[in-house]
């Protein structure tokens, strides 16, 4: 693990890899992204992105109102965020050929009338957008996985003045998946990757900054962070599909991070059985309770199948939103989205 002068303190050793080796293959090598919500009820809305027409179609949770947005092109990865709104969803792809950035803002409801464009990596580099300045905006973030280094163009509320400011920082290694988010609650999305069931995180809301590594899951799942529990942190989840009885969720609940050694070390695990083989996981917050409903989408039907949250994961929901061949939207997702 390269730690760019960071100090390295791996926290596995009270925790045991689950269930044995995975037989199965996931490819982790595209970008991340997080859901959209356009509707200012905190509820994530079902969202594809049409590769073949570089469409965007929209299915709002409480007013059913379907909508479409021509943006992007064929080969461009769907990078969805909060680049001008801290409220609601806004649209980008970002564009592998040239490493460009193409951004729709919020400027109404249903409405994104206002663009800019960006030129922000390089063919081959993983796009990886994320808060991690804590202004509630996403930064342009790449992943650049042959020398393991983030390349970051900051955000900023002033619109003349939006990623003005770059970085870099050196984290994971080659072969790693980019997996950002907020894992210890400070409002700021952590440098993490994921490499063979293991998480290896640069935790920003520690004196001084540590880069920590914890065991949880197999080579082969698919990491799905998530805030499922009642506090403010991302929970460590893999999707296993490869599992004998279909495919399930296993969830280390942080519950109540109030500093490293609790929250990574004393945690509570439940396992849920949820998709069919084929589904992919899109885990977002689709009742609004602030907190991640498991959810997975059937591209053989162009279904969304969702578990809720507000009844303990007890009461499912199904939508017909999509069509083969699309990409789903889901929050953070760490499986393939070409």
């Amino acid at each position: 693990m390269r730690k760019n002068g960071i100090t390295g303190a791996i926290l596995g050793s009270r925790v045991t890899k689950l269930f044995g080796a995975a037989v199965v293959a996931v490819s982790l090598s595209a970008s991340v992204a997080r859901a959209l919500e356009i509707e200012g009820d905190s509820k994530d809305e079902y969202t594809v992105f049409r590769p073949s027409e570089g469409s965007w179609y929209i299915a709002t949770t409480t007013s059913a109102v379907s909508s479409k947005f021509q943006w992007g092109l064929p080969g461009d990865t769907p990078v969805p965020g909060n680049y001008r709104s801290t409220t609601f969803g806004e649209l980008g792809v970002f564009r592998p050929t040239d490493g460009t950035w193409y951004l729709r803002f919020y400027t109404s409801p249903f409405t994104y009338s206002t663009a800019a464009s960006y030129q922000w990596g390089l063919p081959g580099d993983v796009a990886v957008n994320c808060d991690f300045s804590g202004d509630s905006l996403s930064d342009l973030t790449v992943y650049r996985g042959s020398n393991s280094t983030w390349y970051q163009r900051v955000s900023n509320t002033i619109p003349s003045q939006s990623y003005s400011t770059a970085s870099s920082t050196v984290w994971g290694e080659s072969g790693d998946s980019p997996i950002p988010a907020d894992y210890d609650g400070d409002g700021k999305c952590d440098y993490a990757v994921f490499r063979s069931g293991a998480w290896f995180i640069i935790l920003s809301g520690q004196t001084p900054t540590i880069g920590a590594g914890v065991l949880w899951g197999a080579a082969s799942d698919i990491p799905v962070p998530g805030k499922y529990d009642t506090d403010n942190v991302q929970d460590f989840a893999v999707y296993r599909e490869n599992n004998a009885a279909g495919p399930i969720w296993v969830i280390r609940k942080s519950s109540s991070l109030s500093n490293l050694g609790n929250g990574f070390l004393n945690f509570d695990t439940v396992v849920y059985q949820w998709g069919l083989a084929g589904d992919i996981p899109v885990p977002a917050d689709y009742d609004g309770d602030g907190k991640t409903d498991i959810a997975v989408f059937r591209p053989s039907s162009g279904s969304w199948y969702v578990r809720t949250s507000s009844s303990n994961y007890a009461t499912a929901v199904s939508q017909q939103f999509g069509l083969p061949g699309d990409v789903p939207i889901g929050t953070r997702r760490g499986g393939s989205q070409s």
